[in-house]
């Protein structure tokens, strides 16, 4: 089911390399966090564990949270979209540049899902100014922009992720916290949980190590250029997605808020990061490492979560898993859903990859990774829909936010195509937009 060609101090980084990180340019005891992030605004409703008096939205207190009924109607729904540079253009206060997503809407009827990660800010004791003044309140500025763009929503990133150190009561935390934003419009969560980044020295960009240091998991000397990387192949390491209490906050998330999360849950295949297998005993690959660690997460909630909650588990980016076919299956095999930010995979997919949406129809979800301010939109959303819809067989360029790329064409409207696997009626809708919107029934 191979869908296509696999594809201290921040010493030797480059201003260019923090910027990809922030999506400011292009696509996409121990040290503990400096700056105010432990004393920044919270939601109104507790975040310390306590408990509301209400119920959670989606269990009998009220009614599940859903996007705009007009949602419906739209051409697609991109479920992976980021903020662009923030400002301070909402009544004095910072929303998201929103400016390329407003143009794309001359050509396309187009629904944005932005995501936000400001937990990033795990990593702001070792980043350069820039870091930390871009994600400070990021959710607010998402939660913003939704309220004044009928055509987009917010996801939240859970701040207890930087905020609150590993104890008993860390779930009940994160839990609250989520209700809370919930009750303040977002519809769902964003997490990068199984990020090791993919490859370079850009140790801000080390999620997983920047969460190990903040609780205290591992010892690096104050002195360490590579914080992140050192800490990460220490025998002492934790990992999110085999921890009980994230997975506890995973199951209130999708069964009892009944809303989705979109979890970047493993690190790029070609990540060149080491981590501490606790496996093995020895100091490994961080990318299958964690991508293994992401199918037994997905597999824990196929287990203990019942299907209609645990298809809304989305693991973004097809999981890292476009050039192994056996890993792919085992992830969906689990039920949960995957969104397709994988452009170049899917784009030299050809008619093959039909089989794999035939197989999996209800759990594969549209999303690309852009920034609603870029202005390369346009035609590349042309270029990902002709993927969908293009004619098998052939190929066409297109200029888009990834470069200068040959398309593929699926022909997935056609059910039956000549040399290529069947597919069900219907299909390019439940990818483009149903089966979002189906996570919210």
């Amino acid at each position: 089911m191979r869908i296509g060609a696999p594809h201290g101090t921040l010493s030797g980084v480059t201003r260019g390399a923090v910027l990809w990180l922030l999506g400011l340019v292009g696509c996409s005891p121990s040290t503990s966090v400096t700056g105010d992030a432990g004393s920044e605004a919270r939601p109104d409703a507790p975040v310390d564990g306590t408990t509301s008096d209400a119920a959670p939205p989606g269990d009998g207190g009220g009614a599940t949270p859903k996007p705009p009924a007009d949602w419906a109607n739209a051409d697609f729904i991109d479920v992976h979209t980021h903020c662009g540079p923030s400002s301070n253009n909402c009544d004095g206060e910072r929303c998201c540049d929103f400016s390329g997503w407003s143009t794309l809407q001359s050509t396309h009827q187009g629904r944005a899902v932005m995501l936000s990660n400001e937990y990033w800010r795990i990593n702001e004791d070792i980043a350069p100014p820039e870091f930390k003044d871009h994600f400070v309140d990021l959710n607010d500025a998402y939660l913003r922009t939704a309220e004044r763009e009928s055509t987009a929503i917010a996801f939240a990133g859970l701040r207890c992720l930087y905020t609150e150190q590993v104890d008993d009561e860390w779930a009940n935390k994160c839990k609250a916290e989520a209700r809370s934003w919930v009750e303040r419009g977002a519809l769902g969560f964003k997490d990068h949980v199984g990020k090791q980044f993919e490859s370079g020295d850009l140790e801000s960009g080390y999620f997983i190590g920047g969460w190990n240091r903040f609780n205290g998991f591992c010892d690096v000397p104050a002195t360490s250029t590579t914080p992140n990387s050192d800490c990460m192949q220490q025998p002492s390491v934790h990992y999110l997605t085999l921890e009980p209490a994230w997975r506890e906050v995973v199951r209130y998330i999708i069964e009892e808020l009944k809303v989705p999360i979109v979890s970047h849950a493993s690190s790029y295949q070609k990540a060149t990061t080491r981590c501490f297998d606790p496996e093995a005993g020895a100091v490994v690959s961080c990318a299958p490492l964690l991508i293994e660690q992401q199918i037994r997460l997905a597999e824990w909630l196929r287990d203990n979560t019942p299907p209609s909650a645990t298809r809304r588990f989305v693991v973004a980016h097809t999981g890292f898993l476009t050039d192994d076919a056996a890993g792919l299956t085992r992830l969906l095999d689990t039920g949960v859903s995957t969104d397709t930010a994988r452009f170049e995979a899917f784009a030299d997919a050809g008619c093959a990859a039909r089989a794999l949406f035939a197989a999996y129809p209800k759990q594969i979800i549209f999303g690309t990774d852009r920034r609603v301010d870029q202005t390369c939109l346009p035609t590349s959303y042309d270029a990902f829909l002709h993927v969908f819809t293009g004619a098998a067989g052939g190929s066409m360029s297109f200029d888009t936010c990834w470069g200068q790329t040959a398309v593929q064409g699926m022909q997935l409207r056609d059910p039956v195509v000549a040399g290529c696997p069947d597919v069900p009626a219907g299909i390019v809708d439940r990818i483009l937009r149903d089966n979002f919107l189906g996570l919210y029934e």
